[in-house]
């Protein structure tokens, strides 16, 4: 068996896009920092990710059934380290919308945005898998943020083309 070090280790070799998965329940704000967030299919539209099942979060997005995924650009490195943190007002003096179709918070700034329902829920470990069908996407050209190697990383203008 490997241990949790050599996995961790092996899989941080995967640079990945940030993101921030987001949820309204009962008029309360919900949030954290997703590396593991993917499309699955073009039609119908399907995302998924990967949610630890102790977080706030999680049971937020398993009862309101809708997840908002905010794509982080380069310059809200700030932003993925609050959402990473626990024990903490996350959305304190932070600046967000309503999604115009579930009312899931979203973040100016960010590269991207999509508003999904859940769909199916799949166990994976000590995480649920969260299915969700892309109800409303919109996109800014912007560099993202990426986190590779237990960091935070920028692409320049330059890389983007």
């Amino acid at each position: 068996m490997i241990s949790d070090g050599d996995f961790r280790e092996v899989m941080s070799n995967l640079a990945a896009g940030v993101t921030i998965v987001t949820t309204v329940l009962d008029g309360d704000f919900y949030g954290m920092t997703a590396t593991s967030f993917t499309s699955v299919s073009l039609d119908p539209p399907l995302v998924q990710v990967s949610l630890d099942q102790a977080s706030r979060t999680h049971g937020a997005v398993s009862r309101s059934r809708v997840f908002g995924a905010n794509i982080l650009s380069a310059g809200q490195e700030e932003i993925a380290q609050t959402f990473s943190q626990s024990g903490i007002d996350r959305f304190e003096d932070l600046e967000v919308r309503p999604g115009p179709k579930t009312g899931v918070p979203l973040f100016p700034g960010a590269i991207g945005f999509l508003e999904c329902r859940v769909t199916d829920e799949v166990p994976g470990g000590d995480h649920t898998i969260f299915v969700g069908e892309v109800i409303s996407t919109e996109t800014e050209i912007s560099s993202p943020l990426i986190y590779f190697r237990g960091n935070y990383h920028r692409l320049s203008k330059e890389d983007l083309s």
